[in-house]
């Protein structure tokens, strides 16, 4: 996770302006780093389907994509990260089978 933004790291002026550009660039940081952990997830859920700790991954990355964005007022990527949420609710506990093209993954077409 990324350390946050200290007050020495910011500009003397101390402006608002300041400050936001400050907390954005560790939102992007820590959005990057969600966002690899996520992409690392849906690759090794394709060979490893019934891995609740990837589904895991997958829902926490959105979870706090969806927290910090709407902390900063950024209320499309909010309703996108609640949006995958929603659809990665569903196969939390593996309570709806991962599959990729219709199919479970390692099963012949």
């Amino acid at each position: 996770m990324a350390e946050p933004t200290k007050s020495s790291e910011l500009p003397p002026d101390g402006s608002d302006a300041d400050l936001r550009k400050a907390v954005l660039q560790t939102f992007l940081i820590e959005a990057e780093e969600r966002l690899a952990e996520m992409e690392e997830a849906l690759v090794a859920l394709e060979n490893q389907p019934d891995d609740e700790d990837l589904v895991q991954t997958l829902f926490r990355g959105a979870h706090t994509l969806k927290g910090n964005s709407s902390t900063l007022d950024f209320p499309k990527l909010s309703e996108f990260a609640n949006a995958m949420k929603v659809v990665l609710q569903r196969f939390r506990g593996l309570s709806h089978p991962v599959s990729v093209g219709g199919r479970r993954p390692n099963q012949p077409p």
